[in-house]
């Protein structure tokens, strides 16, 4: 499944600024073994990640910076 939505782009552009703040794209696809430049790619404002990437992306950085996220809807 492939979003498209205009929303995804808050949510990428948050998910960039917060790797780039914090473990780095570099130590990122290590963790995942993906190249960097595609990481970087994807989360672009001209990207546009599958679901099942996405989800990579946050699994990921959930266990290098040991967090546990979770959505919720009011």
């Amino acid at each position: 499944m492939v979003f498209n939505n205009p929303g995804l782009n808050r949510i990428t552009s948050a998910l960039r600024d917060y790797i780039n703040a914090t473990i780095s794209f570099e130590i990122l696809s290590n963790e995942m073994n993906k190249n960097t430049k595609s990481l970087m790619r994807m989360l672009s404002p001209a990207g546009n990640p599958t679901s099942k990437s996405l989800f990579a992306i946050f699994h990921a950085v959930q266990k290098i910076k040991k967090l546990r996220l979770s959505v919720s809807l009011k």
